[in-house]
């Protein structure tokens, strides 16, 4: 049964591929599985911290330029998409530990993620965990359980033929 129209499209814009320094991106040394320049929509792209196989420059240009999705983000995250990627804050979803979004019919919980390595990326001191990095829960359907945001993780609802 095709989907809902009113049903969000998210992308979490983790490419988890291995990426080469080139002042603030990576250069990427494997292609996209999904053309991120394909989608005619997407309602949000959630990025779980800053390390350039997460917050691929290439999936952020693509979904500023061809939709007008949501970016969500810890606030670190989120200052350098606005700074290094020309994310305008009007499109940007800070996403703070324990609150939650709405998009469309799916709410997205924000949870806490312990990844020690991004605390300590980029800074000379380490940061606080809630400030550099975050988990989202996926909550499709109230008699559903929630879908856990996994990097490379999408949902592109059946028959939309969006992508």
């Amino acid at each position: 049964m095709p989907a809902p129209v009113s049903s969000p499209i998210i992308l979490t814009a983790e490419s988890a591929a291995p990426a080469v320094q080139t002042s603030f991106t990576g250069m990427r040394l494997n292609p996209h599985v999904i053309d991120p320049w394909k989608f005619k929509r997407l309602d949000a792209v959630c990025i779980t911290h800053h390390h350039q196989d997460h917050m691929d420059f290439y999936t952020i240009s693509a979904a500023l330029q061809t939709t007008k999705c949501k970016f969500i983000a810890p606030p670190e995250t989120c200052r350098r998409m606005k700074k290094n990627m020309g994310v305008p804050e009007d499109r940007i979803v800070v996403a703070q530990v324990g609150k939650s979004i709405q998009v469309e019919d799916m709410k997205i919980d924000f949870a806490p993620n312990f990844d020690v390595i991004v605390t300590k990326t980029g800074f000379e001191t380490p940061q606080p965990f809630e400030e550099v990095a975050v988990s989202f829960i996926f909550n499709t359907r109230e008699e559903e359980s929630p879908s856990w945001g996994i990097p490379c993780t999408q949902r592109v609802p059946h028959g939309r033929g969006e992508v």
